[in-house]
């Protein structure tokens, strides 16, 4: 919940997270990151295993 917080109020630059949390950085009425954020996949051999998130202020 802190990584959520720090991200969504634009104090953490980079966030390695494999659960939903981008339905939270999206939500106008949560974040203050909307549109700022870039959002990459990571693959392994077998299944993608996290998300990546970047904040490009």
């Amino acid at each position: 919940m802190e990584v959520l917080i720090l991200m969504s109020t634009g104090k953490a630059a980079m966030w390695y997270d494999a659960s939903v949390a981008a339905g939270f950085l999206n939500n106008r009425d949560n974040s203050q990151v909307v549109g700022k954020i870039v959002y990459n996949l990571l693959q392994s051999k077998l299944k993608i295993i996290m998300v990546g998130y970047m904040l490009g202020c």
